[in-house]
């Protein structure tokens, strides 16, 4: 239990072994994350940072898959999605993109589509209970927050009413809106694909740079996202705030530019090599 490692039993040469999932991965090395120490929690952690790259500029926890199937298990086990049947919080972002791209979400309509999992920096939880004062929050409110706090030590938290790309959202839109995604045996939340569509548009990666294609663009294509409800959230989250120095040629420009990405995003090819 003193060291976690991603290595793989020995096999026959030629012979591919069935991928261990995060849940037997963990139990392996002898953790039930429902019951964890502080002694347990200093070795998680201990792997998290051993098991993350430092660029020279911070961490990126989730460099490659098994990292990122692992911690995002990791942190929606020692903090839960769901609370007394309510929802918690959301893994959103990068994270929540890819494990919408990833896995399976729940009464979607999706096209052919597929993409290998790329790297990401760190988790932002969307629609958590912070002391909302406008601004991004580094602790929650909930004591059920304290393990994967230790663990993590940086997680980004927002409350209901705002995200990194949008302001003003009623209090109870993204937790009553929140979508379920079946990835790698385990349920997760994550927000409307609308909402996280708009909110990678408008905040995309800064500390993980895709080269190619944006997170937004493969929402869309695998997606068949509401159109109409894309405008109205538009509207509603991204331009009303700005309106008092924006033009309304500008405002036409965004909707404009939306059309335009969606209609990108429809033209990517089914996967790339």
């Amino acid at each position: 239990m003193e060291h976690l490692n991603f290595s793989a039993p020995s096999k026959i040469e030629g012979e591919k072994l069935p991928q261990q999932s995060s849940q037997e991965f963990f139990t392996s090395h002898g953790f039930n994350l429902a019951e964890v120490d502080a002694k347990q929690l200093e070795v998680l952690n201990a792997w998290h940072l051993q098991t993350s790259t430092d660029t020279g500029s911070g961490l990126v926890f989730m460099p490659d898959p098994d990292s990122f199937r692992h911690k995002t298990f990791l942190l929606a086990s020692l903090w839960p999605q769901k609370k007394d049947g309510s929802v918690n919080w959301l893994l959103a972002k990068g994270a929540g993109a890819e494990l919408a791209l990833q896995g399976e979400v729940l009464n979607r309509e999706t096209h052919e589509f597929h993409r290998e999992i790329r790297s990401h920096a760190d988790f932002e939880v969307y629609a958590c209970d912070t002391n909302d004062v406008g601004e991004l929050a580094w602790e929650a409110v909930s004591e059920d927050s304290t393990q994967a706090i230790e663990v993590f030590k940086l997680l980004e938290l927002y409350p209901e009413t705002f995200t990194k790309g949008m302001k003003d959202l009623p209090k109870d839109l993204m937790r009553s809106t929140a979508e379920t995604v079946r990835y790698d045996g385990t349920s997760y939340l994550i927000p409307q694909l609308e909402l996280l569509f708009l909110d990678k548009w408008q905040a995309p990666e800064s500390a993980v740079y895709r080269e190619r294609e944006a997170d937004h663009l493969l929402i869309a294509r695998k997606f068949n996202l509401n159109h109409q409800l894309l405008h109205e959230y538009l509207d509603r989250f991204v331009i009303e705030w700005r309106k008092e120095y924006i033009t309304s040629e500008q405002i036409r420009g965004y909707h404009e530019e939306l059309d335009r990405i969606l209609e990108e995003a429809c033209n990517l090819p089914e996967s790339v090599a």
